[in-house]
């Protein structure tokens, strides 16, 4: 289960709340020179040539695109999944969505406008899993694995592997 604030449970269920909640998502891959970071909010100016926005918190520097997200569930019977789609302002993202057979990793967190560096909800070792698009948009569903597909314990306990239990 995740946990969540006092904080943050007030500012959900306040019907009017001073604070703008912003999803920092970090996505990391063995192919990446560095980590791309991208938030959903506008927080800040971060260049001025070029014109690029973004949000700073803890140091890093989060660009801003236009996206919106569906954040996982409590659900028992299923991982958690994350969805996000990015508006394809530009074209140049294809080439990178489709680079790597292999996963990026993924950490999604939750700051509000107010403080920046303070995580509400983190949500890390989410895995890409898919990426469909169209002209408009990129999809990028994300999760974790199953722990219920893992087999305990590992292997087998035969004669070869464990000698000892079968005397």
């Amino acid at each position: 289960m995740t946990e969540i604030s006092l904080d943050l449970r007030q500012q959900m269920n306040a019907e009017q709340a001073g604070a703008v909640p912003i999803t920092l998502l970090t996505f990391e891959h063995d192919a990446l020179p560095a980590p791309i970071r991208i938030s959903s909010d506008r927080t800040g100016r971060v260049s001025d040539s070029p014109l690029v926005y973004g949000t700073v918190s803890r140091g890093e520097t989060y660009l801003w695109v236009p996206l919106s997200a569906i954040l996982p569930d409590e659900n028992d019977q299923a991982p958690p999944e994350l969805r996000i789609s990015i508006a394809t302002i530009d074209r140049s993202i294809f080439p990178v969505i489709r680079s790597s057979s292999e996963p990026a990793t993924v950490t999604m967190e939750l700051v509000y406008d107010g403080d920046l560096d303070t995580v509400q909800v983190s949500i890390g070792n989410l895995k890409t899993q898919a990426a469909p698009y169209d002209e408009g948009q990129v999809s990028i569903v994300m999760g974790q694995d199953d722990f219920a597909l893992v087999n305990f314990p590992r292997g087998r306990m035969n004669p070869i592997v464990a000698p000892g239990l079968h005397r």
